[in-house]
């Protein structure tokens, strides 16, 4: 659990089901202490979680704002995939590629944010 990425996206979302909250807050605030990764499909996973969360509020619309506005796009306007690079500093772009993987790791942060 000591990454921003898909996989700790789905423990926390787990997590969250299980009620496990004060283990979620704790590692939220660890990894913001780090410093977030680039903004991607894999780094905006943990935001569906997040939204439960108010004190996180800040943090998930900063992140929706990206989405909405500087995620790249294909030609015809969907979200191209891009994944993590080689280091948090990084990205890999997979040129007008949309891939069903975008739904869980960005759509449903998309949805549950009201967008």
């Amino acid at each position: 659990m000591e990454q921003w990425d898909w996989p700790q996206r789905v423990g926390i979302y787990g997590l969250s089901r299980s009620g496990d909250i004060d283990f979620i807050k704790q590692w939220a605030e660890n990894e913001l202490k780090k410093g977030l990764p680039k903004k991607n499909v894999n780094t905006v996973c943990p935001m569906l979680t997040l939204t439960d969360f108010p004190e996180f509020d800040a943090l998930t619309n900063e992140w929706m704002e990206w989405v909405e506005t500087e995620f790249p796009r294909t030609k015809e306007r969907g979200l191209q995939h891009i994944t993590s690079g080689i280091d948090k500093f990084t990205v890999k772009e997979h040129k007008e590629q949309i891939w069903a993987d975008t739904l869980l790791m960005t759509i449903l942060f998309m949805a549950k944010m009201g967008i």
